[in-house]
C-alpha cells in the first residue's frame, strides 16, 4: 500500500479524529498528524492509531504551513517511488478504507493529480468530471477542501499566503495542469462548523489574493 493518511488536529478534536483515522482504515505507520499550539494534541490522544504526530510550533491559523509540513514529511519518508496523499479534516465522515481505495483507483488509473468525493450529488456513482482546465470551479464541482487525495510524488505545496479558505481552492488549481476529477457516489459527508469573525475577515484579503494570482474566482 502506498497510501499516506496527513490530518492537521487540534487536541480538542480529540475524539473526532481517533474515529476518523479508525474508519480509514490506514495502517498507523502511515498516518501523520499535524497540531498546533495552544491548543496541542498528544501522543496519548492518538491510541497508537498514528505513528508520526508534528507540532507546529507558531499558533494562528495557518493551514497551508500545517499541511506543508505533514507533506515535507512524508515525502522525506516515501523515497522515489509514487505515493498518495489523503488529506482529510478530522470532521470528515463516512470516509473509510473503501473510499480511499476508490480515489486510489482514479487517481492512478487516469493519471490525475488529485481526486475528492462529490459531496453535492451532481456526479452519477462511478462517474468521474474530469478538469485539466482554469476558471471553471463553482461551489458544487470543486474538490472538498475536507476531504481530497494527492499524487505525492508531484511534489506540489500549499501556498501559505492563504490563511484557511482558499488555501485548499488554490492547492486545486495548482493540480490542474495534471488533472482534477470530482468521483460520484462515495457517500463521504463534512459537518462544517462555523468560521469565526477573524477567519471571515482573512477570507475577504485571501479571496482577492487568489484573484490576483489567478485571474478568476475561486467559485
Amino acid at each position: 500500500m502506498t497510501t499516506w493518511l496527513l490530518i492537521p488536529c487540534t487536541g480538542s478534536r480529540a475524539a473526532e479524529l481517533r474515529d476518523t483515522i479508525k474508519l480509514s482504515g490506514v495502517a498507523a505507520n502511515r498516518v501523520v498528524i499535524v497540531t498546533t499550539r495552544p491548543d496541542t494534541l498528544r501522543v496519548a490522544d492518538l491510541e497508537g492509531l498514528a505513528a508520526t504526530l508534528l507540532i507546529f510550533d507558531r499558533p494562528g491559523m495557518l493551514f497551508g504551513e500545517w499541511m506543508n509540513l505533514g507533506l515535507g514529511w512524508i515525502a522525506a519518508l516515501a523515497g522515489d517511488d509514487p505515493y498518495e496523499v489523503a488529506c482529510l479534516s478530522s470532521d470528515v465522515q463516512g470516509c473509510d478504507g473503501f473510499a480511499l481505495a476508490s480515489m486510489r483507483t482514479e487517481l492512478r488509473e487516469r493519471g490525475l493529480g488529485m481526486v475528492g468525493p462529490d459531496l453535492h450529488g451532481r456526479v452519477a456513482a462511478g462517474d468521474v468530471l474530469v478538469n485539466y482546465g482554469g476558471g471553471r470551479r463553482d461551489v458544487f464541482n470543486r474538490v472538498p477542501g475536507p476531504c481530497f487525495m494527492v499524487a505525492g510524488e508531484l511534489g506540489i505545496r500549499f501556498d501559505p499566503q492563504f490563511r484557511w479558505w482558499y488555501s485548499d481552492c488554490d492547492f486545486e488549481a495548482q493540480h490542474l495542469a495534471h488533472g482534477v476529477g470530482l468521483i460520484g457516489g462515495l457517500g463521504i459527508s463534512h459537518a462544517d462548523n462555523p468560521p469565526s469573525e477573524q477567519s471571515q475577515a482573512h477570507a475577504v484579503v485571501d479571496r482577492q489574493r487568489y484573484v490576483d494570482k489567478w485571474g478568476w474566482q475561486p467559485w
